[in-house]
């Protein structure tokens, strides 16, 4: 595939996002799990609010230390705190409703009609399964280079370290994005699910990871204001760093259903494909 082609499919990729105009039950899932982590972040900052504070208080201690309990650490906290309950939730509730997601766009496809529907219900424990390594590879392979980037030098080093845990993680997604779409048009397990999904993403290597990077890239700066919290609740108010993190989820929403909805169709163009 020579660029023009990898630039017109992944064009084409993105044109899919329409789908939820025309039915808009297909991004049900995703704001469904958008809700979800808009309650939690809700919970974990106001946990001293008195309906919930008997439950969450030992919860935030567990995840955060004292340091978590007291104003304004609270809210400096709060990102590192969050990021312990969203990874676990991310790889099976969230996996699981973005997967859902999937399955409503490949009805609203001829090939997916044409394929018989397998039960979501029966395949959910494959869906988890390819979730936990979706997830687990992407953080294992973030948190690795991330240790090695925090022992280099400033400067050039530090910033080529960045740049490839960045590389490193958009290739680890590329080639298991379509592990959705393969289980709703094949069934069968988790791991022949991720094995075709790595023979796929091979084959349609280029656009497949210009989605990806779009999407990482929509999501590096709000990534990078996050990872300065201190800075955030120094020179403004504490409060923003929630605010902030609201953002990312509703951001999120959105960059999710772009990425499986771009990825559904370049999984089922009119010739080849995933069938």
């Amino acid at each position: 595939m020579n660029l023009t082609q990898a630039v017109s499919s992944y064009l084409d990729g993105l044109a899919n996002m329409r789908l939820g105009f025309r039915a808009p039950s297909v991004f049900v899932p995703f704001a469904a799990f958008g809700a979800l982590q808009c309650a939690l972040l809700v919970l974990l900052a106001f946990f001293t609010a008195s309906p919930v504070a008997s439950f969450m208080v030992p919860v935030v201690h567990a995840l955060g230390g004292d340091d978590s309990l007291h104003y304004p650490l609270h809210f400096v906290r709060l990102p590192e705190v969050y990021q312990r309950i969203y990874l676990p939730l991310a790889a099976t509730v969230g996996f699981a409703a973005w997967s859902a997601g999937v399955w409503f766009m490949a009805d609203h496809h001829v090939v997916g009609r044409s394929r018989p529907r397998p039960s979501f219900r029966s395949a959910l424990p494959h869906v988890i399964g390819v979730g936990v390594v979706f997830v687990g590879t992407s953080v294992a392979v973030g948190y690795g280079l991330g240790a090695i980037a925090a022992k280099l030098p400033t400067g050039l080093p530090a910033r080529a370290a960045v740049v490839a845990t960045v590389a490193l993680t958009a290739c680890v997604q590329t080639f298991l994005v379509y592990t959705p779409i393969i289980l709703r048009l094949r069934g069968g397990g988790a791991l022949p699910a991720v094995r075709a999904s790595i023979r796929y993403a091979a084959q349609n290597f280029a656009p497949t990871l210009m989605v990806v990077v779009t999407v990482l890239a929509v999501h590096a700066p709000v990534d990078a204001l996050l990872s300065r919290s201190d800075g955030i609740a120094s020179r403004f108010q504490p409060e923003l760093v929630f605010y902030t993190m609201l953002g990312s989820a509703l951001l999120e929403v959105l960059t999710a259903y772009l990425l499986f909805a771009a990825t559904t169709a370049l999984a089922l163009p009119e010739e080849g494909g995933i069938r």
